[in-house]
């Protein structure tokens, strides 16, 4: 007879306290089951030697100071940043901040903590899912410079042979150093130098105990609790780490409260990618798109990136800007950003890029407003034969089926030569050419120009820089290259050609070209431009000695017309592009005397002017 348990019987009493006595030890029969796994599966691991796995690489542990870049000339680029701090030159508050938030038993344990990863193995289960890795700073630190991301048994394995490995050969502050300047902090920052300097702009060295605690706090989820997404979880994890810190006996109870209460000082989040704005950071930031691989990895793999850059162009340019007649201002006082770019006629070459902003001016997409008007509306037009520069049309107010575009203070011409028209920048006759050529065709014309669009682009507002996304400095640049090159177009770039470690090459700049507009058209279009840089919007560039054509723009600011968002001024000779831009990137509006015929075409009229010998 089948014996039946009820509540009060022995065998079910018995049952109770097994139960009991597990969950007392905080395991139930399924984590029981993984934790005799793990054991066993370690057991196995050092019992067997396991096979086709890699060694431990100490080129991989120890990365390069930077990247070697190498200008046109192939010298290498002066003032190349070393990314690289030894554990002696850190802020004594960064090891123990680390330490604690990350592995408080590394300087005891032998690489691999057993008890952690089972005890992170009973809180995923709990949790049904994988939170918890259970890794030390060793195991980290194997797992960035020498594993993938795959979350396998046998890829675990490798992690702890290569971790053991390390650990016989390294002593713990030498691993400490390799992992600190390995990590991954968000925003684009690798290493903890790269951090502090983007989140903080200080060195390592420099760091306070708020400062290290934040940083620390990032690593399991560097984006999630970046200073640059969300303030109250980068608080909140700084402050959690320095309870651990607290706990752990790194700081005193003074010390705690006093850097709990800091505030958090970080930047302004830059845009995108957070690379500055400088040209080796420019050509580091190109290369790690071209090649998928960060600029820490890209310096560790010996990497070698040849440059278009022209340093005495470059010194050039630098000195432009200190110059005090070109400061412009936004409303609130402070300086504007800044950026100037040049582009090689016959190659496409970047030989200069130098800014002043905390934006990636590389990356950065800003309303073009008049100074797009050449590319996507006035070429085309000519392109496509539905007028000349010597053809008459309407400057006065007209509405284009509920869209009522006005010019600059209301200001009407009348009839006027569609050459004065581009002069004049008139921003009526730019709409019914734009219309008569067709938007379609004329996007299509300015996309064989490197421009970009938005589906959302496809109206009549793009003839005059109303774009949803805006265009990059450089991209604005590059498309005026057609019009000096005979109407054939090249992509700008800042790399001529990027070499393994074994010297092989593993990208070249394409320099061929493509057809962007015939000859006639570009070469009208030159004739245009020359008549706007002396007589039109541009003609601050009258003074210019040689030949020069040019184009301005200027975007009125989204919340007060009255005030300035965007100035830019785009102007070539036979030789040379040169854009530059005056922004209000993340700041306060720009004052309404900063327009692309002022500060931007002084500008380039004193950088032609240093120029023209070369």
């Amino acid at each position: 007879m089948k014996t039946i348990a009820t509540a009060s019987s022995p065998i079910a009493q018995r049952r109770v306290r097994r139960k009991r006595i597990l969950r007392g030890l905080g395991l139930g029969l399924g984590t029981l089951a993984i934790f005799m796994f793990t054991a066993g599966s370690v057991l196995l691991f050092g019992v067997f030697k396991i096979q086709n796995y890699q060694n431990l690489s100490p080129v991989k542990l120890t990365p390069s100071v930077a990247a070697a870049v190498f200008d046109a000339a192939d010298r290498p680029l002066e003032g190349q940043k070393d990314n690289y701090t030894a554990l002696a030159d850190l802020s004594p508050h960064v090891p123990a901040a680390f330490v604690s938030a990350e592995d408080k038993k590394f300087y005891r344990h032998g690489g691999v903590d057993y008890k952690r990863i089972a005890g992170a193995a009973v809180r995923n289960l709990k949790s049904g899912g994988f939170r918890e890795g259970g890794s030390t700073i060793s195991q980290q630190l194997v797992k960035n410079t020498h594993l993938t991301n795959e979350k396998t048994f046998g890829r675990k394995l490798e992690e702890v042979k290569l971790t053991r490995q390390l650990e016989k050969t390294y002593e713990k502050s030498q691993i400490l150093e390799y992992y600190l300047n390995a990590v991954y902090f968000g925003s684009g920052f690798y290493g903890i130098t790269a951090a502090a300097r983007g989140y903080f702009e200080k060195e390592p060295k420099d760091l306070t105990l708020s400062e290290a605690a934040l940083l620390a706090g990032l690593l399991p989820s560097p984006e999630r609790f970046s200073p640059h997404n969300d303030l109250t979880a980068a608080a909140a994890r700084r402050n959690l780490v320095l309870r651990q810190m607290l706990k752990d006996g790194a700081v005193t109870a003074e010390e705690y409260a006093a850097a709990a209460a800091e505030p958090l000082g970080v930047l302004h989040p830059r845009a995108e990618a957070a690379n500055g704005n400088d040209y080796i950071d420019a050509a580091l930031d190109e290369a790690a798109e071209i090649t998928d691989l960060n600029a820490t990895d890209l310096a560790r793999a010996g990497y070698k990136i040849f440059t278009y850059a022209d340093p005495a162009l470059q010194n050039t340019i630098r000195e432009a800007f200190n110059g005090p007649a070109y400061r412009g201002f936004r409303a609130d006082g402070s300086l504007c950003d800044r950026l100037a770019v040049v582009v090689n006629v016959a190659n496409g070459g970047i030989g200069a890029f130098y800014g002043e902003s905390k934006l990636n001016l590389r990356r950065i997409r800003r309303q073009p407003g008049s100074a797009i008007k050449p590319v996507l509306t006035y070429a085309p037009a000519l392109e496509a034969g539905v007028t000349t520069p010597d053809a008459f049309i309407l400057d006065e107010p007209a509405t284009f089926g509920g869209y009522a575009p006005e010019n600059y203070k209301k200001r009407y011409a009348g009839r006027i030569t569609v050459k004065r028209a581009l002069a004049e920048s008139a921003n009526i006759p730019a709409v019914k050419l734009f219309e008569y050529a067709g938007i379609d065709y004329c996007i299509a014309a300015a996309k064989r120009c490197g421009l970009p669009f938005d589906e959302r682009d496809h109206t009549l507002a793009a003839a005059l820089g109303g774009l949803t996304y805006g265009v990059t400095p450089i991209q604005l640049a590059n498309s005026y290259i057609p019009f000096a090159r005979r109407g054939k177009f090249i992509k700008a770039s800042f790399i001529r050609c990027i070499l393994n470690a074994k010297g092989e090459t593993v990208y070249r700049h394409n320099t061929l070209g493509g057809d962007a507009f015939s000859e006639k058209t570009a070469r009208r279009m030159s004739d245009m431009l020359e008549y706007t840089a002396k007589h039109g919007t541009a003609k601050k560039l009258a003074r210019y000695t040689g030949r020069v054509a040019a184009k301005t723009g200027t975007v009125a600011d989204t919340n007060d017309a009255e005030l300035n968002g965007d100035a830019w001024c785009v102007s070539y000779t036979d030789k040379h592009i040169l854009g530059v831009w005056y922004g209000a990137g993340g700041g306060s509006a720009l004052k309404n005397n900063v327009t692309g015929g002022t500060y931007p075409a002084a500008m380039s009229l004193e950088i032609w002017s240093a120029i023209s010998p070369r």
